[in-house]
């Protein structure tokens, strides 16, 4: 499966617009790049996240060994080995290293990952994630902020898309079922910059919260804003068009012109 086939947003052209008097063109490649590289870097939240939360359930797919077992801090490596296929049907491989300074769900705990030669469907991962247990909210829900250093993405055909930032997640369902992933439900807020392909930056805030459950291809809920920092230029992307569901529905918004998209 390829990695776009997974993005929360996927609108990979370029729309021209006319505005008063003046042509202007919506350059759309900020948010392909953007949910390249989120998606990639979610995934690799993801696998830490099921990792500390599996007990050492039995699988094919990863390997993991630790350092030691006894007392924190513990160092896991997280071996996919040449491939390893998903249960969301993600292709991984490499390893990923993950320093723990205490348990997963320990208020305070600080899980540094690297990757090593680690890719998700052949995109090749770099950059180190530093992930804190900020404890629980007002509603009891664990909350972690993700901070992301000289993140980098190498696509299959070695072009380069670069993002940095921090973000926090909120786990909203599913955190009382340690040992089930399939019913996690998060909410992601904060935002991050990046680099295109192409070279050029831009930055992406969350506006209100976007929800991405575990079993939901696409997100569900929220509204992030892009905005081209060489330009000052930017559009929104409101995942809650069409009721907030599964269907992949999203509303663009540039400017005085909005449009849904549906994303295959």
């Amino acid at each position: 499966m390829k990695l776009l086939n997974s993005l929360f947003v996927g609108v990979g052209m370029s729309l021209v617009v006319f505005s008063s008097c003046k042509k202007e063109e919506a350059d759309w490649t900020f948010s392909t790049d953007d949910a390249i590289a989120d998606v990639a870097f979610q995934d690799v939240y993801t696998v830490i996240q099921e990792e500390a939360e599996s007990n050492g359930s039995l699988r094919a797919c990863p390997n993991v060994s630790l350092d030691q077992t006894a007392a924190f801090p513990i160092t896991a490596t997280v071996d996919f080995g040449a491939s390893c296929t998903a249960p969301n049907g993600r292709i991984r491989s490499g390893v990923l290293n993950a320093h723990f300074s205490g348990r997963w769900r320990d208020t305070g705990s600080k899980v540094t990952v690297t990757p090593n030669n680690f890719k998700v469907s052949d995109h090749k991962i770099e950059g180190k994630q530093i992930i804190t247990n900020n404890g629980t909210n007002g509603s009891g829900q664990p909350n972690y902020t993700v901070e992301l250093q000289n993140g980098k993405v190498t696509t299959p055909d070695n072009e380069t898309i670069l993002r940095e930032g921090t973000q926090t997640y909120t786990w909203t369902q599913g955190y009382d079922t340690p040992n089930v992933s399939s019913d996690d439900v998060w909410e992601v807020t904060g935002s991050m910059n990046g680099t295109t392909r192409d070279g050029k930056t831009y930055t992406v805030t969350v506006i209100t919260p976007v929800e991405k459950a575990v079993n939901c291809k696409w997100a569900s809920k929220g509204v992030l804003e892009i905005t081209n920092t060489g330009t000052g230029s930017s559009y929104q992307l409101d995942f809650s068009e069409g009721g907030g569901g599964c269907d992949g529905l999203v509303k663009v918004t540039y400017g005085a012109l909005n449009f849904n998209y549906t994303m295959m």
